[in-house]
């Protein structure tokens, strides 16, 4: 009895697992549209996805520009501390940590172009989203905002 509980969990937490994979990966690449969800109302970007590690090593480097209510988003399967920079990076951009459940845990606001000091998540997190330069601000991005890919 006690062999078959430990199948069913586990069989369960694998469903659990792979439903929030999905949520967050979904097509594995390319572009998605994200709501945020702040004290402001709700608001849509468009994000690119950074799901490899060579995909996320480069991230928003060596670009000049960022559309106004776009992004970059990665993933971090399994969750950890994510330590990020600006090295080559010539945009200023907000990073807004999150964990599992979409829910913002921790911004850095005002990421200066080319700066190489570790911008730290300070806990575990499931990804980073990072915006255009004061967009947190102006959105009232903050601890406690929600972050939703929209499966479209």
């Amino acid at each position: 009895m006690k062999k078959l509980f430990k199948i069913c969990l586990s069989l369960i937490l694998i469903l659990a697992f792979a439903s929030i994979l999905f949520f967050y990966v979904g097509d594995f690449g390319g572009k998605k549209n994200l709501t945020i969800k702040t004290a402001k109302g709700a608001f849509n970007y468009h994000v690119e996805k950074a799901l490899t590690p060579q995909a996320q090593q480069k991230g928003l480097m060596y670009r000049k520009h960022l559309a106004s209510k776009s992004g970059m988003i990665f993933i971090f399967n399994p969750p950890r501390v994510a330590r990020m920079w600006m090295k080559n990076t010539f945009i200023p951009l907000d990073m807004v940590f999150f964990d599992r459940l979409g829910r913002v845990v921790h911004v850095h606001q005002y990421a200066i172009p080319h700066d190489e000091t570790i911008i730290s998540s300070e806990i575990p997190v499931a990804g980073v989203l990072e915006i255009n330069a004061g967009d947190a601000q102006k959105y009232d991005i903050r601890k406690g905002s929600v972050l939703e890919l929209n499966k479209q």
